[in-house]
């Protein structure tokens, strides 16, 4: 029973594999933070972005040519396939009134897979390295203050630069302007979403790992000892894929492709043990289905380290799919399993595991079939559901 409460926390995201779709348009109203409740003046003197555009940057310097249009977020290869390397994004805004004071914060929810960013020709932020190992600030928030003294009267503009392969998604996501308290609140909420949920779901799959390999060294002699020891791998393998959403530097790989090609790695074990940790806690003796996952581990998990780099990409998104394919056969293969009339009646035990996994089946078949934005990597909803079954 403790194992099916502990599978919920360890499971409380799925995350989606679809990526931002980018899209022309001059007017980004979505991307602006006015100050709610601060009245139809405050409003209309908070600052507007006026354009949003990207142009390729192969060589890194601000580019003077080949600006497009854009929504954020956005993910560049959807525009650029195959591209890969450094772009530029030009966020030109002002003032909704003339004279307007006040300070100005600007926020944004991540760049892939890492960056720098320029207040009008003055340096705001910049990672740690914008060469491989790149830092990681894909999945990372953030907000400044906008000093005085770099803005000016009329169109300011924020540069971003963002760099990344092409097989890891690069771009740029949300962005806003607007008060500070506004958009403190808005990075509070981001912060929750991107890093605070899955911090949570790594301690506790921490946790579980531990406590149920030990109960497993324990008991490794009983009928129950083969599950709580893949439990406590299923969790600890999924605890190492989390690192994808919570690491902010490559170590201990030496580059983008490596470390993404660990969590592929970590994701296919991962289902592994889920798979054989639903089949021996619910008593499934199929040796032909063990020896199938076993050969589909070693395809998946050898297709994500021997991809090629220039289409690692592709690759990834391959062993993603049919990791989640199996994934899903396995919760659903156990709804029969724990809910079919049998001699001596049903398990309270396997409905349990059965309704935790049918939560999970829900999650995974909205990500799997939805067109998810990339760039919220940590739904509410997704996370609530592991804490209801809890």
């Amino acid at each position: 029973m403790a194992r099916v409460l502990c599978l919920a926390a360890c499971m409380a995201l799925q995350p989606g594999a679809a990526q931002a779709q980018g899209a022309s348009g001059n007017e980004q109203h979505n991307q602006l933070v006015g100050e709610p409740g601060a009245g139809a003046d405050a409003t209309a003197c908070a600052p507007r972005i006026i354009s949003v555009q990207a142009a390729r940057a192969p060589h890194g310097a601000r580019p003077t040519e080949g600006w497009v249009a854009v929504t954020l977020p956005e993910v560049w290869t959807r525009r650029w396939p195959g591209y890969g390397g450094s772009a530029w994004y030009r966020i030109d805004w002002q003032r909704g009134c003339a004279g307007a004071a006040g300070p100005v914060a600007l926020g944004i929810d991540g760049i892939s897979v890492a960056g720098e960013v320029y207040i009008n020709d003055e340096l705001l932020w910049r990672d740690a390295s914008l060469a491989e190992p790149l830092s990681r600030s894909w999945n990372v928030p953030r907000w400044w203050m906008l000093p005085e003294s770099a803005l000016q009267a009329g169109v300011n503009t924020v540069w971003v630069r963002a760099v990344g392969p092409a097989a890891l998604s690069p771009g740029l996501g949300a962005v806003r302007l607007g008060d500070a308290r506004t958009v403190a609140e808005e990075q509070r909420h981001s912060q929750w979403r991107q890093r605070t949920v899955y911090l949570i779901n790594a301690v506790v799959c921490a946790m579980s790992g531990a406590l149920f390999l030990l109960a497993w060294l324990l008991r490794r002699r009983e009928a129950e000892g083969p599950g709580y020891g893949w439990f406590g791998l299923m969790a600890l393998a999924w605890l190492a894929y989390l690192t994808t959403y919570l690491a902010e530097t490559q170590w201990p790989w030496p580059d983008s492709i490596a470390r993404a090609r660990f969590g592929m790695v970590a994701l296919v074990a991962y289902v592994l043990c889920a798979c054989r940790f639903t089949f021996s806690f619910g008593g499934q003796h199929l040796p032909w289905a063990w020896r199938a996952l076993w050969l589909l581990a070693a395809l998946g998990a050898g297709a994500a380290v021997f991809a090629p780099a220039a289409a690692a990409g592709a690759w990834f998104g391959w062993v993603w799919q049919a990791a989640m394919a199996v994934f899903l056969a396995n919760c659903v293969q156990f709804q029969w399993h724990a809910w079919r009339a049998r001699p001596g009646g049903r398990r309270p035990e396997h409905m349990l595991l059965a309704l935790a996994w049918l939560v999970f089946l829900v999650v995974a078949l909205f990500d799997f079939f939805s067109v998810l934005d990339r760039w919220q990597v940590a739904r509410n909803w997704a996370a609530l559901s592991g804490l209801l079954v809890i």
